[in-house]
């Protein structure tokens, strides 16, 4: 197989596995079938029948001959990206539309999973109930924003500092941050619903 495009949208990343020695024309064609924006994808079922009126859109062979890889939000018990493998259009949908909070090994071995799938309190709610150490980390990740400042600032440049992490950890599990990561668990981002800055600006005045 071969590896071809990252696309990335608001909710998810995913790349497009295709088979290797395939013609140009199907390559084309995969990507057409499986081109996604936002909410839905670039062509519809129609789109694709209607693009060569002379022949008909060859929906088997590119099923056949691709699979999407996506890498959904993060587990808020392991904090890992959720990744899975659709292998058509219904599928990529059916995840994309799921609500994926826990990864399914967490499912089996945590002993927090069944805590975590209780309903969440309201956003203003849990900020509420932080401690003050947790609001001022909170406070600091949305201000601060880039990785860059968040380890000068919050970490004082100690990333190893299992004291703040317990913090972010605890940050994560409200489901108030979220730390992005990439295959190899290399750190990218902390991010963070932008309803937020009003609330803890309110709460902070």
């Amino acid at each position: 197989m071969s590896l071809n495009r990252m696309r990335d949208n608001q909710k998810i990343k995913y790349r497009i596995i295709v088979s290797a020695d395939i013609s140009e024309e199907l390559n084309v064609q995969i990507f057409q079938y499986w081109a996604f924006d936002i909410s839905d994808f670039n062509y519809s079922l129609e789109d694709l029948k209607s693009i060569d009126e002379e022949n008909e859109f060859p929906f088997m062979e590119v099923q056949a001959n691709s699979y999407v890889k996506m890498t959904l939000t993060h587990c808020k018990l392991c904090f890992n990206s959720i990744l899975v493998t659709a292998y058509n259009r219904n599928e990529f949908i059916e995840y994309l539309n799921g609500y994926y909070e826990t990864c399914d090994i967490c499912k089996l071995y945590s002993p927090n999973y069944e805590e975590s799938i209780t309903l969440l309190k309201p956003l203003e709610t849990r900020l509420k109930q932080l401690n003050k150490n947790e609001l001022r980390v909170l406070n600091g990740i949305i201000k601060l924003k880039s990785k860059a400042l968040i380890y000068q600032h919050i970490f004082n440049n100690d990333v190893m500092d299992t004291s703040i992490w317990k913090i972010v950890n605890s940050l994560q599990r409200k489901d108030l941050i979220w730390v992005e990561r990439d295959d190899e668990g290399r750190i990218l981002s902390f991010n963070f619903d932008p309803e937020l800055c009003l609330l803890i600006n309110q709460l902070s005045s």
